[in-house]
């Protein structure tokens, strides 16, 4: 029996998204987890990019950079199986990644996890280093929600670079206040997921920390099965459509590659209200394979997952209860990985009709050479550049082998 899933789906370089899809076999696992300290606080200074917060941890005498996963049901180890690590009795659990793919993985009990002054004791993990070559050594694994499930409630200040965690009931009660919150239900004790008012209707997602740089991920199938039983709901997103185009997408799973071409669509959402959180002027392309709030949300907000009441209160930076997001370009430009053996160039393009890259004749399918002067030969390359949103010159070639070159900007 399936006993979780872990999907990463790539549709564009600057994101990642980890998302678990678990049973009951993984609040099991969590049931034994333990802190070294009661009645608590603690300050961590943290990385934030692109609202993902990257936290750093101690295991067995080593710093690691540890991404924190509203998304995830549990933690993950992006390596090898090391000798410290120890083995959970069973079978093991089955794990599919995003293109259906499917291996068994050892579930592992690390040694206490050192996370600011607190020391968590028999936190479960999976052992995974199948995706180093794209993460790029961004972080060496991840906390999942199910800390948030033992008891712990945390601030996520993206604003000022700080973890704070507690275990304290009510401590952040004064800056609550007044400030724009939304409920979360736990699905198997584990993943949040959160009503979303729509223009066409409520929606359930998850708020997925892990899904970095994305503000909304609406999969298009969702979308088309929704409109087939309900015209309303057709009707409104024709009506919110700014744009169809055949996009071209490369999902790599865990264990492997899948590519596809498909109609997505960019969709202009006047509003959208997370509880009381307004978020105006959003833009979403539906050629994503999941449904959640990602971590851009936190580029303009902090928030707290407040445990015991079981929500999130937004922090808004300039204090209110309206965020303007006037995110135009989304999808405009972005990169897929080559398929395996693919010799022409590392990346390919996906670009919306009429943006800058298509008006200066840049197609979806066409290979990235260089950006600023700098060869691409891989992933890791291009997400290692400099400083994003800036437009620099930058060099593509044809399936056919025509080179062509334009002046963009860099924002993934």
């Amino acid at each position: 029996m399936q006993m979780k899933r872990m999907l990463v789906a790539w549709c564009t370089l600057c994101m990642v998204g980890l998302c678990f899809s678990q049973t009951m076999g993984v609040v099991s696992l969590s049931k034994s987890i333990s802190f070294s300290q009661r009645d608590f606080v603690d300050t961590i200074k943290v990385q934030v990019e692109d609202g993902a917060v990257i936290v750093p941890v101690e295991i067995a005498g080593m710093k690691k950079r540890f991404l924190f996963d509203t998304g995830a049901a549990m933690g993950a180890w992006l390596g090898e199986e090391e000798d410290w690590m120890q083995r959970v009795d069973g079978d093991g659990m089955d794990i599919a990644d995003s293109n259906e793919n499917v291996q068994k993985k050892t579930v592992y009990r690390f040694p206490p996890i050192r996370l600011g002054q607190l020391s968590i004791e028999n936190y479960p993990m999976i052992a995974e280093d199948a995706m180093n070559d794209f993460l790029c050594g961004q972080f060496d694994g991840f906390l999942g929600f199910n800390l948030v499930g033992s008891g712990l409630s945390f601030k996520l200040d993206t604003k000022d670079s700080l973890l704070i965690v507690t275990d304290r009931k009510g401590f952040f009660a004064e800056e609550e206040k007044g400030m724009p919150m939304v409920k979360y239900q736990l699905v198997r004790k584990s993943r949040p997921l959160v009503m979303v008012k729509m223009p066409f209707g409520w929606v359930e997602m998850l708020f997925d920390t892990g899904a970095m740089n994305h503000w909304l991920d609406l999969p298009e199938h969702l979308l088309e099965r929704w409109g087939e039983h309900r015209p309303k709901i057709a009707k409104e997103a024709e009506n919110l459509t700014c744009s169809v185009d055949t996009m071209m997408g490369t999902h790599i799973g865990l264990y492997g590659f899948k590519g596809d071409t498909l109609l997505a669509r960019t969709l202009h959402f006047p509003e959208v209200q997370v509880g009381g959180l307004t978020l105006k002027d959003l833009y979403a392309c539906t050629n994503s394979r999941n449904l959640c709030l990602g971590s851009a949300l936190l580029k303009r907000s902090s928030v707290i997952i407040d445990a015991p009441r079981k929500r999130f209160v937004f922090l808004p930076y300039h204090g209110e209860s309206t965020i303007a997001v006037e995110n135009p370009n989304v999808g405009s430009l972005s990169f897929v990985p080559s398929g395996p053996g693919d010799t022409l160039g590392a990346l390919r393009a996906v670009v919306r009709k009429g943006s800058p890259a298509y008006e200066q004749g840049i197609r979806t399918g066409d290979y990235l050479l260089e950006v600023d002067g700098t060869p691409i030969p891989d992933i890791c390359t291009y997400r290692q550049l400099g400083k994003k949103d800036k437009e620099v010159p930058m060099k593509f070639r044809s399936p056919d082998g025509k080179e062509k070159n334009a002046c963009l900007t860099r924002n993934q």
